[in-house]
């Protein structure tokens, strides 16, 4: 009797040991989502998926494979089309990088340990924002990010990519930081920044001292203007056509000379103006 009694404990140890790396999925995902890969996918994402023989769903949508509840179970969940980057042969990682490099998203934004901080680090997203807070955000985007009216499809992709790259990497969330902006109308900044009096009415800016400046959308956002992060359109070397101080102070002096097709008026500025525009647009990354 004693004999029988230690063979049970230790068949319901073993049970207990094994068990969640056994049928982990099997509990949870496949219990709600058994015929979920003959429906859904492709045969080239079936090919992919080792949930069947791993039982690891997890490792690639995340949530919560040990609970049939569905809050619980899908908790921090990413759903199939932005779980893309996951698959080794899949080529939208490459393809969102190049989405990145033409529009500049990394003159705000920090993407792969790359780009400035003036907006949100999106490096981070992988472990604080759902996958589809990202294409909302994208979609619609905040008053003072650019409106790209990108495709739903390239959303897609670029959500993709940012998870792609936050998976990859190994951020310490302690020590990381969020840098938020908020829209205050404080008309006496309005009329004295010197910003918002000869740039805002067309441009708006992110900046690191005085945060979002300017109210209009006529011309670009020209925030990180004066960085190393430049937007690279397909086929065209951008060499030599980064922004400095020199190159600015010529355009603002006649836009026309320098691109006789732009609605840009000349901007004449004294030296003290001038040098309260350098200060706004971040002087320290100014190359003479």
């Amino acid at each position: 009797m004693g004999f029988k009694i230690l063979f049970l404990t230790t068949l319901l140890i073993l049970a207990w040991i094994t068990g969640p790396s056994f049928y982990r999925a099997r509990t949870g995902c496949i219990q709600c989502h058994p015929t979920f890969h003959q429906k859904n996918l492709s045969k080239f994402l079936i090919k992919q998926c080792r949930y069947e023989k791993s039982g690891k769903c997890v490792k690639c949508h995340r949530g919560n494979p040990l609970s049939n509840r569905k809050n619980i179970a899908h908790s921090n969940l990413i759903p199939g089309r932005f779980a893309l980057f996951t698959i080794p042969e899949n080529p939208i990682v490459k393809i969102g990088y190049e989405l990145i490099r033409e529009m500049g998203c990394r003159r705000c934004h920090q993407i792969n340990h790359k780009g400035n901080v003036l907006a949100s680090n999106l490096d981070l997203s992988y472990k604080t924002t759902c996958p589809e807070i990202l294409f909302h955000a994208i979609q619609n985007p905040s008053v003072f990010m650019p409106k790209f009216y990108f495709s739903q499809k390239n959303i897609k992709i670029l959500v993709n990519t940012i998870l792609a790259f936050g998976a990859n990497n190994d951020f310490q969330l302690k020590n990381a930081f969020e840098t938020v902006h908020f829209e205050i109308k404080n008309h006496k900044t309005d009329k004295t920044n010197i910003f918002n009096i000869h740039c805002g009415s067309c441009h708006r800016i992110l900046t690191k001292e005085y945060g979002p400046l300017g109210k209009g959308d006529i011309g670009p956002n020209i925030s990180g203007l004066f960085s190393n992060i430049q937007i690279e359109v397909k086929g065209k070397s951008s060499k030599g056509k980064v922004w400095n101080c020199n190159k600015l102070k010529l355009w603002l002096n006649n836009p026309r000379n320098i691109r006789p097709a732009t609605e840009m008026q000349p901007v004449k500025l004294n030296n003290m103006e001038f040098t309260g525009i350098l200060n706004i647009l971040d002087k320290d990354h100014c190359m003479q």
